[in-house]
C-alpha cells in the first residue's frame, strides 16, 4: 500500500514500539534534489528543514546514521538531529578519494541496527526513511519478521522501478511528496495565514515592493520584521484589503512554487 504523506504522517497501529532507521546523507540529498525538481531554487533551500519529516512520523527512538568526516564540523541540521532526545547517533566515514566524496559502512551499520532490533523483538513498527533499492533486501527480511514495516521516500510509488519494489515489499510506502515538502518551510519562513486589514495600517507597518509573487497578488508588502504580505483588493469602497502573511519573501516565493498561486 502507498499513502501521499501528509503532516498527520499516519502510519497506522500504534500498539508496541515504533522505531525510526534513517539514512541522513541519502535523505538529505533526495530532499534537496526534489525540492529543486519542482522548482524551488537553490537560495530558498535554507528555508526548508528536513528534520521535520521525521518529526512527523512520531517515533518512540530514531536510529540516525551519517558518514562523518573527521576533520569537518556536521551541518546545523545534523547537529540538531543529533542533539534530540530519543536520537541515536551512529557514525560511518565519508572518505575523498580523487575529488571524489564517498560514505563507507552507513548501509550495513543501519541494516544490522535494523535487524538487531526487529529480532530481538524490540520494536513492532520498523520505519526506513530512504528510497536507496539496496535496502529491498533489509526490508524483506524485517517484513518476515512479522514486523509491521513502513518505508518513506520522496521517489514516486507509480513512477520508475525502485519506488515501486519498495511500496510492494513493505506494508506501507509514504510518498513524501509536495504536500510534505510544503509542509517543511522552517517557522521562520512559513505562511501564517489570511486576514482583513486595512490599507491604511498595512502602509504604516511595511514598505511596498514590486515583485511578483503570486500572479493574483495586487503587491507585496515587506515588514521591517522580514515578514512579507502578498496583498490584494478587498471589497470595493470598504478602504480594507486581503492579506496571505509570510514569514519572509523567500519563504512566500519558495511556497508558491510548491503550492501554486492562493486560494483568495
Amino acid at each position: 500500500m502507498s499513502i501521499e504523506g501528509s503532516p498527520t504522517f499516519n502510519v497506522g497501529n500504534r500498539e508496541g514500539p515504533r522505531f525510526a532507521f534513517i539514512d541522513a546523507d541519502n535523505m538529505k540529498c533526495q530532499f534537496e534534489s526534489a525540492l529543486v525538481r519542482r522548482g524551488v531554487k537553490r537560495e530558498q533551500l535554507d528555508c526548508f528543514d528536513l528534520n521535520k519529516i521525521f518529526w512527523f512520523s512520531q517515533a518512540d527512538r530514531y536510529y540516525v546514521f551519517s558518514a562523518v568526516e573527521d576533520s569537518s564540523e556536521p551541518a546545523d541540521w545534523l547537529k540538531v538531529l543529533r542533539a534530540t532526545d530519543s536520537c541515536i547517533f551512529r557514525a560511518g566515514r565519508l572518505t575523498n578519494k580523487n575529488g571524489r566524496r564517498k560514505q563507507q559502512g552507513v548501509d550495513v551499520m543501519l541494516a544490522v541496527e535494523a535487524l538487531r532490533c526487529a529480532f530481538q523483538g524490540s520494536l513492532e513498527t520498523c520505519i526506513i526513511f530512504g528510497g536507496d533499492g539496496d535496502m529491498l533486501p533489509l526490508i524483506e527480511i524485517i517484513v518476515s519478521t512479522a514486523k509491521r514495516m513502513i518505508v518513506a521516500g520522496f521517489g514516486d510509488p507509480n513512477k520508475g522501478t525502485v519506488a515501486p519494489q519498495l511500496r510492494d515489499a513493505a506494508d506501507s510506502y509514504i510518498h513524501l511528496g509536495t504536500h510534505m515538502l510544503k509542509s517543511c518551510l522552517k517557522d521562520s519562513h512559513k505562511f501564517s495565514g489570511m486576514q482583513w486589514m486595512t490599507a491604511e495600517s498595512l502602509k504604516a507597518d511595511g514598505v511596498e515592493l514590486n515583485i511578483a509573487v503570486d500572479p493574483n497578488a495586487k503587491k507585496t508588502v515587506l515588514f521591517p520584521s522580514g515578514g512579507v504580505a502578498l496583498v490584494r483588493d478587498g471589497p470595493r469602497n470598504t478602504g480594507n484589503v486581503y492579506t496571505a502573511t509570510f514569514g519572509s519573501l523567500l519563504g512566500a516565493q519558495a511556497y508558491i512554487i510548491l503550492n501554486g498561486p492562493l486560494n483568495w
